[in-house]
């Protein structure tokens, strides 16, 4: 029904939500006794949120307890801390049979997905079966994460950075703000630090020194502000795809953080140009600044006369790869669009037209009772989100978020 405030009916978008507040976490009790140090750090994380009052918290969750004594200690410790504890260990869902159609039904990875799935869970931890990559296969099918505790750490950093609450269980620290945060927590920016005072010592120009601490302290730290923020709303997307709400994928979200990830990333490699450019004494001046780049011909060419066995790191096939991509993706979200996420599907031997589709679509139960109570312009404005229904039961799902670069050999992310 929709919600009725001081006289007017406001519209409620069904099958859709908000981002989730709570990351629930399912631990094997199996880890406890080996892994107790790093349950003490996530329900030290647990605290802090709720001493700064935080909207988001973590929830710890274990499996009912079985019958077996061995584990007796390993709950009575967790219910210290204030667990909570799952009505079923046992239970197998039909969801995760279908995830795991060749498994027993007494195994401990069905059993345990099931947990996860009656538990709601995010996040299931369990360095037995996080070892399997298949198991982690099967979990992601149902839209759950399962990692070791190490992981599941990281994750619970995402997740409150996420929530713009800065944490590091590197660096644990009450009330951190962001300007020096990165530069505390990520030891890539304490080595390009390091450069920096070697830079120094060897008499490198000031420009170029500037050069070495605006790409360590100010870049790196907003590539990994967006890193946190895209596997943030990873997270808040398979809650969403967990809880079935066709109308939230966190797209826009996703994509306008992608979008600015590939600009990140091409500023960062510029920068690097211009500090080999002065270290290498390549001698290229300001003048002549489309000449400087990793990529660039004559770059090159004067590298491998001063520095051979850095060209060689520029020339390696998974670096040639990976800038191929980003060139592409910069290219088009600096000068055509955004890098907007969307399903990618396996094409038909015979495409219908569009008209063919639109047509089929207008046929579905669902379509002709929306169009009994609303006009054609709206129902026209729900059109785009029954085409996508359409492709997802008539073609193979590769991906459910690609960012597709014309010719470019990667497109899936």
């Amino acid at each position: 029904m929709s919600p009725f405030v001081h006289g007017r009916i406001y519209p409620e978008i069904e099958s859709s939500g908000l981002v989730g507040y709570t990351l629930r976490v399912l631990i094997d009790p199996r880890i406890v006794r080996d892994h107790w140090r790093s349950i003490l750090d996530i329900d030290t994380l647990r605290i802090y949120l709720r001493n700064i009052e935080s909207p988001c918290r973590i929830v710890l969750l274990l499996p009912a307890k079985r019958d077996e004594p061995a584990i007796d200690a390993t709950y009575e410790s967790m219910r210290g801390i204030g667990v909570e504890e799952l009505p079923s260990s046992v239970v197998i869902t039909p969801e995760a049979a279908t995830a795991f159609p060749d498994t027993p039904r007494d195994s401990d990875a069905l059993a345990f997905a099931s947990t996860a799935l009656i538990g709601d869970a995010d996040i299931a931890v369990s360095e037995q079966l996080a070892s399997k990559p298949e198991c982690v296969t099967r979990f992601r099918k149902l839209h759950i994460d399962l990692f070791s505790i190490q992981r599941a750490k990281q994750a619970c950093e995402v997740f409150v950075r996420g929530h713009d609450v800065p944490w590091s269980f590197r660096f644990p620290a009450w009330l951190m703000p962001w300007t020096p945060f990165y530069s505390m927590v990520d030891p890539d920016i304490q080595a390009m630090e390091q450069f920096r005072a070697l830079a120094i010592r060897k008499g490198i120009s000031p420009e170029v020194q500037e050069r070495i601490r605006s790409l360590g302290l100010n870049r790196w730290s907003a590539i990994d502000y967006t890193r946190d923020k895209l596997l943030f709303y990873t997270i808040q997307r398979r809650r969403a795809n967990r809880h079935k709400l066709e109308k939230q994928e966190f797209t826009f979200e996703l994509s306008y953080h992608l979008t600015s990830y590939f600009l990140l990333f091409w500023g960062a490699l510029d920068q690097i140009s211009w500090i080999v450019n002065e270290i290498c004494g390549l001698g290229f001046t300001v003048a002549q600044w489309r000449k400087v780049g990793v990529a660039k011909r004559e770059f090159l060419d004067r590298l491998r006369e001063h520095a051979p066995e850095m060209v060689a790191i520029f020339q390696e096939p998974d670096f040639l790869r990976w800038i191929d991509v980003l060139r592409r993706a910069r290219h088009y979200v600096a000068h055509q669009g955004t890098a907007m996420l969307s399903p990618l599907f396996e094409k038909l031997a015979h495409e219908p037209s569009q008209t063919e589709i639109d047509s089929e679509i207008e046929q579905w139960a669902e379509w002709r009772e929306l169009a009994s109570r609303w006009p054609m312009a709206m129902m026209e404005t729900f059109r785009p989100s029954f085409r996508a229904k359409w492709y997802e039961k008539n073609h193979k799902r590769i991906s459910d978020a690609a960012f597709v670069i014309q010719s470019a050999t990667d497109s899936a992310i």
